[in-house]
């Protein structure tokens, strides 16, 4: 089943470049930046993102099928929270494997939801002792790594 999501994530991040790409969308950098950080900025996908938690990685099954479909039954499961990230500059589908606490965090965004509530919601969806201080630290590192953006809430609608 995990090969199955993994098939659907690209597919589903290979889509949504497509209707970028035809909606005349730029890398999400480039949308009005706010000049201070605020909680009311809204966290945007730069460009299409997709987060699972798999128990078999998906790379590990598809190698094994490739080498020797009669050795999937001992393949051991490897648990892992891919984050599917598809970007306009380069025409590329990434598949990154993030920690938990980053995956949830990064889950959240969505191009509405302010930092404020991609926080309240990833602390929700954990049941680990994580502070707003904590999951905002998690979201500003996501926003230096390029997965994420932050704008201005009048630049955030998609």
């Amino acid at each position: 089943m995990d090969v199955l999501t993994h098939e659907r994530l690209q597919w589903e991040v290979a889509a949504e470049l497509v209707e970028l790409r035809a909606a005349g969308e730029t890398d999400a950098a480039s949308r009005s930046p706010a000049p201070e950080p605020s909680d009311r900025w809204i966290a945007v996908p730069r460009d299409a993102l997709r987060v699972a938690a798999v128990q078999y990685h998906p790379l590990d099954v598809i190698a094994v099928l490739r080498a020797s479909p009669d050795q999937l039954k001992d393949l051991a499961a490897r648990t892992a929270c891919l984050c599917y990230w598809g970007r306009l500059e380069g025409e590329s589908i990434r598949i990154l494997e993030l920690d938990p606490i980053t995956a949830t965090v990064v889950a959240g965004v969505d191009g509405r939801r302010s930092v404020a509530d991609v926080v309240s919601i990833a602390q929700d969806a954990l049941s680990e002792d994580v502070t707003p201080a904590d999951l905002r630290f998690v979201l500003d590192a996501a926003v230096g790594r390029g997965l994420v953006g932050l704008v201005e809430p009048a630049a955030g609608g998609r």
